[in-house]
């Protein structure tokens, strides 16, 4: 199955934020002493807290209607500015705002999946 691929207008605005958790088995033992050890083969996790702003709003309802095709359950396609190859990622809850004028902001949270293809 291909997966669809997100092609925004134009990159996101500057200030993408990524936020990384790691997921760590502990064995914790007597004096203080633990081992850790990585939970699973793809222990990391991230999330982007992304904002594309003064969107047409046609273009942000593009935005809008990829995210909705997609359920917040079906994984896309999309290559971060920050990131040498396209990854994997749900989009489960976005904003919309209407700005100044006719233009629309769309704030967005993606969350990177490690699915079997």
């Amino acid at each position: 199955m291909t997966l669809p691929t997100l092609v925004p207008p134009r990159p996101p605005d500057v200030g993408l934020a990524r936020k990384r958790t790691y997921q760590v088995r502990l064995a914790a033992f007597g004096d203080g002493y633990s081992q850790r050890v990585a939970a699973g083969l793809n222990s990391e996790s991230d999330m982007l807290s992304i904002k594309w702003s003064y969107l047409a709003p046609d273009v942000a309802q593009e935005l809008e209607d990829f995210f909705d095709a997609r359920g917040g359950w079906e994984a896309f396609l999309w290559q971060s500015p920050h990131d040498a190859n396209a990854h994997k990622w749900l989009c489960s809850e976005w904003t919309r705002t209407h700005t100044t004028g006719l233009l629309d902001d769309v704030d967005c949270t993606f969350t990177r999946v490690y699915d079997l293809d």
